[in-house]
């Protein structure tokens, strides 16, 4: 929303774009960080009797974030929205002009960042429960 209330092309467009399109847009990014999870727990669910499980799930994560966070540029530029959601989705103005190169440089490491450290908590929690349970058995 910060990124949004100075941005010019999210203003021109009426009252309460900027507020949209956030809205819009992370409900993308969160999206695509629940699918870059899942990958990750499928990843995990197949090697869940090995050392580096943990590590794997975590860098796979974090790889496809990566490559959809770095992706939006291209996805998400305004005219190329793709299938029924185009529209309602509509969070072209993030990258119009010269704002398009402030996500990848700045919003997509640290979303990238961010997903490292969900997986790794998560990680942590879900190892500090099953410790709990063989005590209690």
């Amino acid at each position: 929303m910060w990124e949004a209330l100075g941005n010019y092309f999210c203003s021109e467009s009426g009252r309460g774009m900027a507020a949209r399109q956030s809205l819009n847009i992370a409900l993308v990014m969160t999206l695509w960080d629940s699918i870059a999870s899942v990958c990750g727990l499928s990843v995990a669910w197949f090697l869940r009797e090995s050392a580096s499980a943990r590590a794997v799930t975590i860098w796979i994560s974090a790889g496809v974030a990566a490559i959809g966070y770095f992706g939006a540029i291209s996805i998400l530029w305004p005219g190329r929205q793709l299938g029924p959601f185009g529209s309602a989705l509509d969070c072209s103005c993030f990258f119009t002009e010269g704002y398009g190169m402030l996500f990848p440089i700045t919003w997509a490491p640290l979303l990238v960042i961010a997903t490292i450290v969900r997986e790794w908590l998560t990680g942590r929690i879900v190892n500090r429960q099953a410790r709990t349970g063989e005590q209690k058995a």
